[in-house]
C-alpha cells in the first residue's frame, strides 16, 4: 500500500483569484478610460476680463525708474538673509564627513 498526503482543498480558492481579477481589471479598464477618452475641462483663466488679450499688455507702461524711486519700494525691508554658500566638498579627503 502506499500512503498518499495531500493538502486540504479550500473551495472558495477560485471565485476568491477570479474576484481579485475582476476588481483590478475594472480598476485598470476606469484608469484607462478616464486618462484616453475623458476630455477634460480647461482651467478658466486668472488674468482680469480687460487684460486678456495681447495687445492691451503691450500697451502697459513700465517705467523702473518710477518703481526703484517709490515710498513703497523704498520702505520694504529685507526679513530674510541672503544665503551664504557653504565650500562644496570635504576640506580633507580624510576627514569625518
Amino acid at each position: 500500500m502506499a500512503i498518499v498526503i495531500e493538502e486540504e482543498k479550500r473551495n472558495g480558492g477560485r471565485w476568491f483569484s477570479f474576484g481579485i481579477a475582476l476588481i483590478t481589471l475594472a480598476i485598470l479598464g476606469i484608469a484607462i478610460y478616464y486618462l484616453f477618452f475623458v476630455k477634460p475641462e480647461l482651467i478658466s483663466s486668472v488674468v482680469p476680463v480687460k487684460l486678456r488679450s495681447i495687445d492691451e499688455l503691450a500697451k502697459l507702461n513700465f517705467d523702473p525708474q518710477e518703481l526703484i524711486s517709490s515710498n513703497f519700494f523704498r520702505s520694504a525691508r529685507q526679513l530674510v538673509p541672503p544665503p551664504t554658500l557653504m565650500p562644496a566638498g570635504n576640506s580633507s579627503p580624510f576627514g569625518v564627513f
